[in-house]
C-alpha cells in the first residue's frame, strides 16, 4: 500500500495517475519500527501524515499486541485511515480545533491518559513540534520512545546527505539509511 498526501510536484503527479498505472519504486530502505521484542502494550502517537508509518504497525500487529493509538489532525476534514486506526485496542482521535474527538494534540490526549495506559513502548511519527512535546512529556518515565523522522530525502541510499539529522552525542545520521526510526533520546529535535 502506498499512502501519500499531495503537497508538491511529485505527489501531484502521483495523484494524476490512473488506477493500474505502473510505478518504479525504491522501497525497503533504512529501518522501521521493531515491535517484535518483548513488549506487549504498545502506544502509537501520530500527527498529520505521520499516521501513515503507524498504520503499517497496526496492520501487522493488531492481533498480537495490545495497541493504543493517539492520532492527531488539524481538523475533522484532515481525518483519514480511520478504519485502520480503529483496529487498535483503543483509539483516540484528536483535532487541533476540537471538531472531532479530543480537543488538542495527540501528545496531549496521550498524556491525559498516561497513567491509565502505562505502555511498554511508544512509537511515534509526526511533525517536529509534536515529537519535541512527546520527548519532553516522556522525560524520566523510563519508557522507550521510538520516532520515525519525516525528512526530505534525495537519493534514499545515504549518498546525497540531504536528510541528515543531528544526534544528541554530536554525531550525524542519515535518516534514509540509518533511520528513519531512532530512539527519541538519540536525536536532536
Amino acid at each position: 500500500t502506498l499512502i501519500y498526501k499531495v503537497v508538491g510536484e511529485g505527489t501531484a503527479l502521483m495523484a494524476g495517475l490512473r488506477p493500474g498505472a505502473r510505478l518504479d519504486l525504491l522501497t525497503g530502505l533504512g529501518n522501521g519500527f521493531d515491535v517484535t521484542k518483548g513488549s506487549r502494550r504498545e502506544l502509537l502517537v501520530g500527527g498529520g501524515v505521520g499516521i501513515f508509518p503507524l498504520i503499517s504497525v497496526i496492520r501487522a500487529y493488531n492481533k498480537s499486541k495490545e495497541l493504543y493509538a493517539y492520532m492527531g489532525f488539524r481538523n475533522r476534514a484532515a481525518l483519514c485511515m480511520e478504519y485502520d486506526m480503529m483496529q487498535c485496542h483503543k483509539t483516540v482521535l484528536a483535532t487541533d480545533d476540537g471538531s472531532l474527538g479530543y480537543h488538542g494534540t495527540a501528545v496531549q490526549a496521550f498524556m491525559h491518559e498516561y497513567e491509565e495506559v502505562r505502555p511498554d513502548v511508544v512509537l511515534a511519527c509526526g511533525p517536529v513540534p509534536m515529537l519535541r512535546a512527546l520527548k519532553e512529556a516522556m522525560k524520566g518515565r523510563n519508557v522507550p520512545v521510538y520516532v520515525s523522522l519525516e525528512e526530505r530525502m534525495g537519493c534514499g541510499i545515504g549518498a546525497c546527505l540531504v536528510c541528515v539529522c543531528e544526534k544528541t552525542d554530536g554525531a550525524h545520521a542519515r535518516v534514509c539509511k540509518d533511520g528513519p526510526v531512532f530512539l527519541i533520546d538519540d536525536v536532536v529535535l
